[in-house]
């Protein structure tokens, strides 16, 4: 069998394969009859593997720009808190709580005193629909005119409590007014013109670079705070970024806050997660670390360049698959087996490394069903190849077998 009958017959062979992988690679995103499937999908990503124990691997690292501050129990204790926090200059001070409704006058008064009129302090809101279907800021005690100009809206684009967190969206427009994230603003309050850098990426949803969880940022609780701030060790607060949130305690303690917690890539468990395992607050942080950077943002390739990298995967396992049965004409099932898991392996093992090197993130299913088709499957090209050599006179290394 010469060498160009090998690689016409690998071609061919990829051609049919592929009319097979790509309907399969589609069908978990578009069905609804395969929705279980699509959530176990989406509820796992194969890069999650990088981020599991990224923690453990970068002991000691902090984020030298963001610091996390326990928000107190009481809008007053809030109040007194952004009042001293103020008085330590920073550059920005982001609040990420919602303050729905008035609640308490004498603290009510004491926390608008402590926000109101300073450029300084970016307020978060959460984005709501209306009656109308229309976008709108949730109700806050807080002038709603105030919040969309000073203020970011902080709801994540989640399905539901139970989805990972790995995309936020910087800017959501509609009907010509155009809102900006929590971080965005925040952001830019600390590096003037970051916005129109991230508007020039042209990206609706950008992917976050998890940098780690509270290990990674320098985080106070409401207690340590009032007693570095008696001391005066805070002075490292003056021009950096603030965020005053909840973030202590654990899921599953009598003192966390389970409302305020979310699922992330870095979850000890990559799949069958229980329990989530970050705050909101230490979300927005991670976003911020990657917007400051301006270098850190993960490239995603579009879907199509997935699907050739599929087709050459798939091309590359057909010229094996070929060569062994040229070489030893009726090879055990057990070696493609064993070729189809060491395959899959070092695919899984290069993205991640070209991930973590570059940034680059490639969808790898269609790369997977390429593989495990094309070592499965072979034998439904052995019977077409025959089909067309008897019908068609093709030329095959399987005719006559």
């Amino acid at each position: 069998m010469s060498r160009k009958l090998l690689i016409k017959e690998a071609a061919v062979a990829t051609i049919l394969i592929t009319g097979i992988m790509v309907p399969l690679a589609i069908l978990p995103l578009k069905s609804e009859f395969v929705k279980p499937i699509r959530q176990e999908l989406d509820d796992f990503d194969i890069y999650d593997l990088f981020y599991t124990g990224k923690n453990n691997a970068h002991p000691g690292i902090k984020d030298s720009n963001i610091f996390l501050v326990q928000a107190g129990d009481e809008r007053s204790k809030i109040a007194e808190q952004i009042n001293k926090i103020k008085s330590l200059q920073p550059a920005v001070v982001g609040i990420d709580l919602s303050f729905e409704n008035d609640k308490e006058p004498l603290g009510d008064i004491m926390l608008k005193t402590a926000i109101l009129g300073d450029s300084n302090i970016v307020p978060g809101y959460s984005l709501d629909r209306g009656l109308d279907n229309k976008a709108t800021i949730k109700e806050d005690f807080l002038p709603k005119e105030y919040l969309y100009k000073q203020g970011g809206y902080m709801n994540f684009p989640y399905h539901d409590n139970f989805s990972v967190l790995r995309n936020f969206i910087p800017f959501f427009s509609e009907r010509d007014t155009e809102y900006l994230a929590f971080t965005v603003r925040v952001a830019e309050k600390f590096i003037p013109g970051i916005t129109r850098k991230l508007k020039e990426r042209h990206n609706q949803s950008e992917t976050i670079n998890y940098y780690g969880n509270t290990e990674y940022y320098l985080n106070y609780t409401a207690d340590e705070f009032d007693k570095y701030f008696r001391n005066n060790q805070l002075g490292f607060f003056k021009g950096k970024i603030i965020l005053l949130g909840y973030f202590s305690g654990s899921a599953d303690s009598s003192k966390g806050r389970i409302e305020d917690m979310f699922f992330s890539p870095m979850n000890q468990r990559p799949s069958g997660k229980s329990y989530p395992d970050i705050y909101g607050v230490v979300i927005h942080a991670n976003i911020l670390s990657m917007v400051i950077k301006q270098h850190d943002y993960i490239k995603v390739f579009p879907i199509w360049a997935s699907f050739l990298f599929a087709v050459i995967t798939s091309f590359l396992v057909n010229l094996m698959v070929l060569y062994l049965y040229k070489r030893f004409h009726h090879p055990y099932h057990v070696w493609f087996f064993f070729m189809e898991i060491l395959a899959v392996i070092c695919l899984v093992y290069f993205f991640i490394k070209i991930y973590d090197w570059f940034n680059v993130k490639v969808a790898l299913l269609p790369m997977l069903l390429a593989i495990v088709l094309t070592a499965e499957l072979f034998d439904l090209y052995k019977m077409a190849a025959k089909y067309l050599n008897r019908r068609y006179y093709y030329q095959t290394m399987f005719s006559g077998r």
